[in-house]
């Protein structure tokens, strides 16, 4: 009996010493924080279906990522996330940039609660969503402190971070956002103004439907891009329903898609094939009707189908853009200049998607 009560003690003291062996800890201490931003990446402390007041840390996670990568969890739930971080004496105020939690959270820095974006509850029916990227100004009177994040979900299909937390000068950071910020609204502004000159020109020159078309594809891009990256429709309307944001966002770039298709098709009518716009357009219509009547849980799937489809689509732009080019049909200089930006354009938006 006492060989018996020795082995579980012995248990015991194990995976009590294994937990209390779990370090989460970055130093920046040698860092010049006002001239370099960090990230956060790394190992944290995890604790799953926990509030801030009753985390047990039992694990290790990765940011970015999400929680239920592990198979055994849920998409569904809440974790905490915890770690300690080492900072120069400064004087100079730093900030954490928050660019993209799936879906709400809770910041806390040595037990205060610094910030919250949205409302995350163990409850789903008392979670309120809210994924706006958010630019967090610290007020520390240490070089050494805790950070733990609250996050639940109840409606993507994944949990967690889907992007980097980034640690840095505050007014750095806020010249960097607003640069950025800036950068987009550039191309957007940009894609809305060449759209209604293009309709202008098709109601002058209305034998021209292609115009139309491309009406359609930078409308519904520009639309889309204000929903990625740095999120400029959020610098306007940062209360805007999660749900809807999300189905505006999945929507116009199937809208896109298709315009752009059709646009092509329209432009280089010998080179295009016709299976493959029709196979493109049905499957767009197929998802968009996912989006628009099916719930976050299941629409948000349709993100995997588009990556495929982007990557086919771009392949075969540049096929349909070569061949019009090789051809002794289609010699012009301008409109293979503008094209190729665009397609570049494209390729670049794309590839944080």
């Amino acid at each position: 009996m006492k060989f018996y009560f020795s082995i579980f003690f012995s248990l015991i003291i194990n995976i009590s010493l294994a937990n209390d062996s779990l370090v989460s800890f970055f130093d920046f201490s040698d860092k010049d924080l006002s001239l370099e931003t960090q990230t956060l990446d790394g190992e944290w402390l995890f604790s799953w279906n926990a509030d801030y007041e009753n985390a047990d840390y039992t694990s290790i996670i990765k940011i970015p990522g999400y929680w239920n990568q592990d198979k055994k969890l849920s998409a569904f739930g809440q974790a905490c996330y915890k770690t300690t971080i080492k900072i120069p004496k400064t004087e100079e105020r730093l900030a954490l940039k928050i660019q993209n939690i799936h879906n709400s959270y809770e910041l806390w820095i040595n037990g205060k609660l610094v910030h919250t974006h949205g409302k995350p509850s163990l409850n789903p029916k008392e979670q309120i969503a809210n994924w706006s990227p958010f630019l967090i100004p610290l007020d520390l009177d240490t070089s050494q402190f805790e950070i733990t994040f609250v996050v639940a979900n109840y409606g993507h299909r994944n949990g967690g971070f889907a992007s980097s937390i980034y640690l840095g000068n505050y007014a750095k950071m806020l010249k960097d956002r607003d640069f950025f910020m800036s950068i987009d609204a550039l191309i957007i502004g940009g894609l809305f103004v060449l759209g209604l000159f293009l309709f202008s020109m098709y109601l002058m020159w209305r034998h021209d439907s292609s115009l139309l078309y491309f009406l359609g594809f930078s409308m519904a891009f520009g639309l889309w891009t204000s929903f990625r990256d740095e999120k400029v429709f959020f610098s306007i309307w940062n209360s805007f329903d999660w749900e809807l944001a999300l189905r505006i966002e999945y929507g116009s770039l199937l809208i896109s898609i298709s315009f752009f298709v059709v646009f092509i098709s329209k432009l280089f009518p010998k080179q295009n094939i016709k299976l493959v716009q029709k196979i493109v357009l049905y499957l767009n219509t197929v998802f968009l009707l996912i989006v628009v009547l099916f719930p976050p849980t299941i629409f948000t799937y349709v993100a995997i189908s588009n990556i495929i489809i982007l990557l086919s689509l771009v392949i075969y732009v540049i096929f349909v853009f070569y061949k019009a080019n090789t051809s002794h049909e289609f010699n012009n200089q301008f409109t293979t200049i503008s094209l190729s930006l665009l397609i570049l354009l494209i390729a670049l938006k794309l590839s944080h998607f």
